[in-house]
């Protein structure tokens, strides 16, 4: 279970559940927002394809299950920030819709090998935390 392995019970009771921050999921695929762990969020392309590794993400985030608790379980609906592609400028515009839409958390799991030089979506997202105020996270371990 993720939440045991980041020790995440401390912060839970201490009242730290995620409730009234907003998160996205940033991917190229949307989250199927049918599963059951799930509640209600938003698309930003609603008629986009459902990913099963962006559902697992949102499920690490927000599960509901009563087992398999999300980290950030009190979070209200997620936000899909469903690019589409995988190309920077579809995932900029999908970030932009998330930040638009009260984002406070953008979460990205995508990576791509850009042999250390910093890339546009790299820039880009040095602006939204520096200029949106926003959290952003990355994946470890990918590219």
């Amino acid at each position: 279970m993720v939440n045991q392995t980041v020790r995440v019970q401390p912060v839970w009771n201490a009242g730290i559940t995620g409730s009234g921050i907003n998160v996205s999921v940033v991917e190229s695929g949307g989250i199927n927002f049918l599963n059951p762990n799930l509640t209600q969020g938003n698309y930003y392309k609603p008629n986009g394809f459902k990913s099963p590794h962006t559902t697992e993400v949102a499920g690490i985030i927000a599960s509901q299950n009563t087992t398999y608790k999300g980290i950030s379980y009190g979070v209200p609906g997620l936000l899909s920030a469903n690019a589409g592609t995988s190309q920077e400028p579809d995932l900029i515009n999908a970030s932009d819709w998330a930040i638009n839409n009260s984002a406070n958390i953008l979460t990205n799991s995508y990576g791509n090998d850009t042999g250390r030089v910093l890339s546009g979506i790299d820039k880009y997202f040095d602006h939204v935390v520096w200029e949106e105020r926003k959290t952003v996270t990355v994946a470890a371990g990918n590219n």
